[in-house]
C-alpha cells in the first residue's frame, strides 16, 4: 500500500511538474512581438472585452466566431488587474497600456493551454485502466509530455485567440463522454451538455459536439440501460440544458439570432486567400499531415498500436475517442482549412499515440518473457521510439518558445523606415508590415500590368513608397493557377520599381515529418544565433516625377487648399505635382501633397471653365497633353482647349498658342 501511494505521489508530483514547465514556456512566448500587436485575430477578443467594460454591459457585440467566453473571462481579468496596477478601470488604462492587455489576454489562453496537460494525463489513465499500473502511468506522461511541449500547443497557447479554450472543453466534453457511458451517471451528462454550450460561445464549429452527444444518449438509453423513452427526454433536456448555458454565457447570441446567423454564413464563405481549393479529402490530409509535422510520422506506428489497443479491449467508453474523428471530418467538409481549426482534435491523436506506446511496452513484456534476446530487442526498440518521440516534441515545444522571443521582421523594419522618412502618410503598404502590424490585407490591386511592367494605379500614384510584406505573396502563389494577375504584379515588381530595402528573417522555425531531420533541425535551432523571424518585408521606391508648372511670371501653379473641389490659383510658392503617364501621350497632374488630380470643373470642356482638384480616376477631364515649344510647354485638353492663366486666374481658352498659355516645367518632369 505505501508502495502504491509513493508512486501515485511520485506520478502526481512529475505530472505538476510537466504541468508547470508547459505554463513557463507559453507564459514566454506571451511576449511575442512586444510592443507590437501582430496577430490579426486577438483584436476580436481584446477590443470587445474592453468595449464591454466600457459600456458596462454583460453581451458583447461581436458575432464573427463569436468568441463571448473568452471575451467575459478577458473582461473579468482585465478589471482586476487593472485596479490591482493602474488603479483605474480597463477601458481607462487600455488606450496607454494596449499591449499589457494583449499580453494578459494571452495569459488567460495560456493557462488553458497548462491545463491541458494535466486534462490529457486523466483522460488517457481513465482509457487505460485495464493497461496496469506501470504501462499506463507511462502512456499518462507521454500524453502529458506530448502535449507540454507540441510547438502547435505551445505556440498557440499563447495568443489571445479561442482555439486552445475551445480545445481544452472538447477534450472535457470527450472525458464527461466516456464517463457517461461508463457507468451512466448524470452528472457526466449535463457535463457534456454545458461543455457544449460553453464551446458555442467561443466557437460556432462546437455545435459539431452535438453529433456525439447524440450518440452518447442514443447508445446509453438503448443498448445499456435499455430504456428508449430515455433518448426523447434527454435530448429535449440536451437542448434546453445547451440553450440555458449559451444564454447565461452570451445571451445576444440566442435575442439576436438574426445576426448570429448572417454572421455564421459569413464565416462558413467558401474563399479565403491561400486557404481554399483543397477539397475535402485535401483537408483531410491538410490535417493530418499538420499534426505529423509536429510530431513525427514514425507516430503513426503508436498510434495503430493504439488502435489495436482500442480493437482488442472492447468497451463503450472507448467511443468517445470519435470525438476526434467526428471533428475531422465535419471541419473537412468546410471549403477552407487552416491549421489552428484542427487544434481541438489533435489531443485525440496525440492520446492515442501516447495509448499505443503503453501497449507497446506492455505488448514487449508479455509476448517474450521466455525468451530474454528477442525480449530485450523489443523493449529496446519500444523504448527507442519513445525516446525519439518525446525528444523530438520537447525540441520541438523549446525551438518554437525561442522562436516566439525573438524579434519580428516588422519591428526590425520599422527603424528603416524611422532612419529614411518613410511614413504611412508617403506610403502604399500591406498589412503584416511596420505601418499595419496586425492588418490583413493586400495592395497589389492597387498596381496594374502594362506593357512596360507593373505600374502603380493613378489613385496611388502620389505615393512615393510600397511596403510589402511577403505573407500576401506567398497566399497568392499558393492558388497561382486561380492569381495568375496578383502572382504576375508581384513578380514584376523588381523589375518596375527600385528595391531599397529587403528584410529577411533568419529565425523562422517549421516542424519536419521526418523525426531524425526534424530533432537535428530543433537542435540546430536552439544552440545557433537567429536575430528575427516572419515574413519577408520588402521596400519599393515608386520614383514620382515631381515638376512645378510655372508662369512666364514666376508664379507656381497650386491650389487654394488640399480638399476635394478646390479651386486652382496661382501662388508665389512652390507646389509641386507628381506627373502621371495616362497613356497615348496623355497626363494627369497630381497634388504631391493630397494625391487629387488636376480636373476640369463640372467635366464641361468649354472656354473659361474654371481648374479645381478632384479624387484622381484618371478620366478625360484628367488627362493633358504637354506640347513642347523652345523651353515651355503648352498644356492641352479635349476639344482643343489649353490651361490658360492671367490676372483673373486659371481656367480654359481655345488654344492658340498665346502667351498666357505657356507653362515652364520643371523637375523630372522637364525634358529639355
Amino acid at each position: 500500500m505505501n508502495h502504491r501511494f509513493f508512486q501515485m505521489h511520485r506520478f502526481v508530483m512529475l505530472l505538476a511538474a510537466i504541468t508547470f514547465i508547459a505554463f513557463a514556456l507559453r507564459i514566454q512566448c506571451c511576449f511575442w512581438g512586444n510592443p507590437l500587436e501582430l496577430h490579426p485575430d486577438e483584436g476580436a477578443t481584446v477590443h470587445y472585452a474592453i468595449d464591454m467594460l466600457s459600456r458596462h454591459s454583460w453581451e458583447a457585440h461581436t458575432y464573427d466566431r463569436p468568441d463571448h467566453f473568452e471575451i467575459k473571462c478577458d473582461a473579468v481579468l482585465f478589471t482586476i488587474v487593472s485596479w490591482l496596477i493602474y488603479h483605474k478601470p480597463a477601458y481607462e488604462a487600455f488606450p496607454e497600456h494596449r499591449m499589457v492587455f494583449f499580453i494578459l489576454a494571452r495569459c488567460y489562453t495560456a493557462l488553458f493551454g497548462a491545463a491541458l496537460v494535466p486534462l490529457a494525463a486523466i483522460f488517457t489513465g481513465a482509457l487505460t485502466e485495464g493497461l496496469g499500473s506501470r504501462y499506463q502511468r507511462m502512456a499518462q506522461m507521454c500524453a502529458a509530455i506530448l502535449i507540454a511541449f507540441s510547438a502547435i500547443f505551445v505556440q498557440h497557447s499563447a495568443y489571445a485567440t479561442p482555439d486552445i479554450v475551445l480545445t481544452f472543453f472538447v477534450l472535457l466534453f470527450a472525458y464527461g463522454m466516456m464517463r457517461y457511458l461508463e457507468n451512466g451517471n448524470k452528472k457526466y451528462r449535463y457535463l457534456c451538455m454545458v461543455t457544449i454550450g460553453i464551446g458555442i460561445t467561443i466557437k460556432y464549429p462546437s455545435a459539431i459536439l452535438c453529433i456525439p452527444l447524440a450518440g452518447m444518449v442514443i447508445y446509453r438509453a438503448c443498448f445499456i440501460d435499455k430504456k428508449w423513452g430515455d433518448v426523447i427526454r434527454y435530448g429535449i433536456l440536451s437542448i434546453g440544458v445547451i440553450l440555458l448555458t449559451i444564454f447565461m454565457l452570451a445571451p445576444n447570441l440566442i435575442t439576436d439570432i438574426h445576426t448570429v446567423y448572417v454572421n455564421f454564413i459569413e464565416e462558413a464563405r467558401p474563399y479565403h486567400l491561400g486557404a481554399d481549393g483543397l477539397g475535402f479529402y485535401g483537408n483531410l490530409m491538410f490535417y493530418l499531415k499538420t499534426i505529423l509535422c509536429d510530431l513525427g510520422s514514425i507516430t503513426i506506428v503508436p498510434f495503430m498500436a493504439g488502435l489495436a489497443y482500442v480493437a482488442a479491449h472492447r468497451s463503450p467508453k472507448w467511443l468517445c475517442m470519435l470525438v476526434g474523428l467526428i471533428f475531422w471530418l465535419c471541419m473537412s467538409v468546410l471549403s477552407l482549412h487552416w491549421l489552428r481549426w484542427g487544434i481541438p482534435m489533435y489531443p485525440f491523436y496525440i492520446i492515442m499515440v501516447a495509448i499505443g506506446i503503453g501497449a507497446i511496452a506492455q505488448a514487449s513484456d508479455q509476448f517474450f518473457v521466455s525468451k530474454r534476446t528477442l525480449a530485450y530487442t523489443s523493449k529496446g526498440v519500444a523504448a527507442l521510439f519513445s525516446i525519439l518521440i518525446l525528444l523530438n516534441a520537447i525540441l520541438s515545444g523549446l525551438s518554437i518558445t525561442k522562436y516566439s522571443t525573438l524579434p519580428d521582421m516588422r519591428m526590425a523594419a520599422r527603424d528603416f523606415l524611422e532612419q529614411n522618412g518613410i511614413t504611412a502618410q508617403n506610403s502604399l503598404y500591406e498589412g503584416y508590415t511596420p505601418f499595419a502590424p496586425s492588418s490583413a490585407f493586400s495592395h497589389i490591386t492597387s498596381f496594374t500590368e502594362t506593357e512596360h511592367g507593373v505600374k502603380v494605379k493613378i489613385k496611388y500614384a502620389s505615393k512615393k513608397y510600397f511596403v510589402m510584406s511577403n505573407s500576401f505573396k506567398k497566399r497568392y502563389q499558393a492558388e497561382a493557377d486561380r492569381y495568375v494577375g496578383p502572382c504576375a504584379i508581384y513578380n514584376g515588381l523588381d523589375t518596375s520599381y527600385e528595391m531599397i530595402y529587403r528584410g529577411d528573417s533568419d529565425g523562422n522555425y517549421e516542424t519536419n515529418q521526418s523525426i531524425l531531420k526534424n530533432i537535428i533541425h530543433s537542435w540546430d535551432y536552439l544552440t545557433g544565433i537567429q536575430r528575427t523571424t516572419g515574413d519577408t518585408i520588402t521596400v519599393y521606391d515608386m520614383n514620382p516625377e515631381y515638376i512645378t508648372l510655372q508662369t512666364a511670371s514666376g508664379q507656381y501653379l497650386s491650389a487654394a487648399t488640399e480638399e476635394n473641389g478646390a479651386g486652382l490659383q496661382l501662388s508665389g510658392n512652390i507646389y509641386q505635382w507628381i506627373k502621371y503617364d495616362c497613356g497615348n501621350d496623355t497626363y494627369a497632374f497630381l497634388s504631391s501633397q493630397s494625391g487629387l488630380a488636376l480636373d476640369i470643373t463640372g467635366g464641361v470642356f468649354s472656354p473659361n471653365t474654371r481648374l479645381e482638384l478632384w479624387e484622381a480616376h484618371g478620366g478625360t477631364a484628367q488627362q493633358w497633353q504637354m506640347m513642347p515649344e523652345e523651353d515651355f510647354y503648352y498644356v492641352i485638353c479635349g476639344d482643343n482647349l489649353a490651361l490658360t492663366c492671367d490676372e483673373h486666374g486659371v481656367y480654359l481658352s481655345k488654344y492658340e498658342q498665346r502667351e498666357d498659355q505657356r507653362w515652364f516645367v520643371t523637375g523630372k518632369g522637364d525634358t529639355h
